[in-house]
């Protein structure tokens, strides 16, 4: 899959995630492969401002569907929906206390939201859906690198085949991964395409 953004903070997200990842992408499950990251060589005018683009080639992904979620939040029967919702909503969570992590300045202030993500992170590993998910985002924390938009829309479930009617096969799992990386902490430079 080949994504394009405008967004400024994507290509250097990802760009900071494939370094840390390195040669080792089977060793985070919880994140999409990513093949490559880079900034396209002509910016866009977009409602009167330019942009730098980039282009973000990854593996592909079945999302979590809102339907799949809205599903599982009413389904109180099934074990595994109640997962997904408990471990998703926690996401939230997360999210919250990474972005006033990112804006604030004092040294305190930045500790208690950087011990509320690790909270957070330890309750979604006690949901299979989200496992790999918290093991992720546990080791890009511990790399600083905070992501600030990971929500139910930018997760979903690793595909390891299609078929010729171009059916895919998931992979043998229950367990989630992120795969729009988004808004972070970091800064990282992206390779300019055709340089």
């Amino acid at each position: 899959v080949v994504k394009i953004s405008r967004d400024p903070t994507e290509g250097p997200t990802v760009a900071a995630i494939q370094a840390f990842v390195g040669n080792r992408p089977d060793s985070y499950p919880g994140l999409a492969i990513i093949k490559n990251v880079w900034r396209l060589p002509e910016q866009i005018v977009y409602r009167g401002k330019s942009w730098d683009v980039y282009a973000v080639v990854r593996e592909t992904v079945n999302p979590l569907e809102f339907d799949d979620y809205q599903n599982a939040m009413y389904d109180r029967d099934n074990c595994l929906s109640r997962e997904i919702v408990l471990g998703i909503d926690r996401l939230h969570d997360y999210v919250d206390a990474g972005t006033k992590f990112k804006t604030l300045k004092t040294a305190w202030s930045k500790r208690k939201y950087f011990d509320q993500m690790r909270t957070t992170v330890g309750e979604m590993y006690h949901h299979e859906p989200t496992y790999y998910i918290a093991s992720a985002l546990d080791e890009l924390l511990d790399a600083d690198i905070v992501l600030t938009d990971v929500h139910r829309a930018n997760v979903g479930y690793r595909v390891i085949d299609w078929d010729t009617n171009g059916k895919f096969e998931l992979a043998p799992t229950n367990s989630l991964l992120i795969y729009d990386f988004g808004h972070s902490n970091v800064q990282f430079d992206v390779p300019v395409l055709g340089e």
